[in-house]
């Protein structure tokens, strides 16, 4: 179909802005405005925050840091589920204190 065969129809029934004629171009505000400084500055922040269960864990000495691990993982495409790694890292029960360096028991 050829558009301009019918731009002198739409002018001629006054409605001049149905048609620009053809549009290629896609623009999102939200991705046109993200620099690539922004994303160096977006992307380790958001891992850092996607790793938060995981140090509370490791730090706390849980025994089933592995399934923290998976939860905070799999919970990076929702959120939900990262809170839930989040409970559970700080919930979930610990070993015993970390042996001290040099002291035999």
């Amino acid at each position: 179909m050829n558009p301009d065969k019918w731009s002198p129809l739409l002018r001629a029934a006054g409605s001049e802005d149905l048609w620009d004629g053809p549009s290629y171009r896609y623009s999102d505000p939200m991705i046109s405005t993200i620099g690539p400084l922004e994303l160096l500055v977006i992307v380790p922040l958001a891992l850092l925050i996607l790793c938060v269960p995981t140090f509370i864990a490791h730090r706390r000495r849980v025994d089933r840091l592995g399934l923290v691990v998976v939860v905070s993982v799999i919970g990076a495409a929702t959120g939900l589920f990262w809170f839930v790694a989040l409970v559970m890292a700080l919930s979930m029960r610990t070993r015993g204190p970390a042996p001290v360096p040099g002291m035999s028991g």
